[in-house]
């Protein structure tokens, strides 16, 4: 949690927002909160009614609660925990965002994962919803992402390819991300492109 709570990941999650541009005074996710400090900026940013924080691992939940405490803000805030890849562990979240964040949450997953996450998170969407995100990204095109201290993180698997993280969202029915920096991103959903979910080939027993 000390990494980030640092005044250099607060400076580049509040890049991120700011480059997302984010609706103010709506309904936002954090998905992937871990301990809160995503949440908590954008409390501090956008003033929204509210921010569903959503992390798969309890332990963080109860962090991240302890931080939003800590701040003043847990009453602006309602902590979920849900499993990213079990889709039917969304259907019985009635909400509908007016936007969503993303905090180095897909170097956690595989391309394949990373593609039935966004189908999962979609349904929390309103049509027109933005997304933005604080996420290195590689591209032979672009500059190499910062090397941040992500090796502190035991789940890290790498930094998502850009053809890959492109194609993931397009299928889902968001907007081709903007990238900036190899950083910052940005989408918007656009439910009425959305396209069916591939279903996975099992193999031959």
């Amino acid at each position: 949690d000390s990494l980030s709570e640092t005044e250099f990941y607060n400076y580049l999650r509040y890049q991120a927002i700011i480059f997302g541009d984010l609706p103010k005074n709506g309904l936002l996710l954090d998905i992937g909160c871990k301990t809160g400090w995503s949440s908590i900026n954008l409390v501090e940013m956008l003033n929204p009614k509210k921010v569903y924080a959503i992390e798969s691992d309890e332990i963080m939940i109860e962090l991240a609660y302890e931080n939003a405490l800590a701040q003043g803000f847990s009453d602006r805030i309602e902590f979920i925990v849900k499993d990213f890849l079990e889709e039917k562990s969304f259907l019985d979240l009635d909400i509908k965002a007016d936007g969503g964040f993303f905090n180095l949450f897909f170097n956690n997953y595989t391309d394949d994962q990373m593609a039935d996450i966004l189908y999962n998170i979609r349904t929390l969407l309103k049509t027109d919803a933005k997304i933005a995100g604080l996420q290195p990204i590689k591209d032979s095109e672009a500059i190499t992402p910062a090397e941040l201290l992500l090796f502190a993180d035991k789940e890290f698997r790498g930094y998502p390819e850009y053809i890959n993280f492109k194609n993931s969202f397009v299928r889902a029915g968001f907007t081709p991300p903007q990238i900036e920096n190899s950083m910052y991103f940005t989408t918007t959903f656009e439910m009425e492109i959305a396209k069916e979910r591939k279903i996975k080939k099992k193999g031959k027993k």
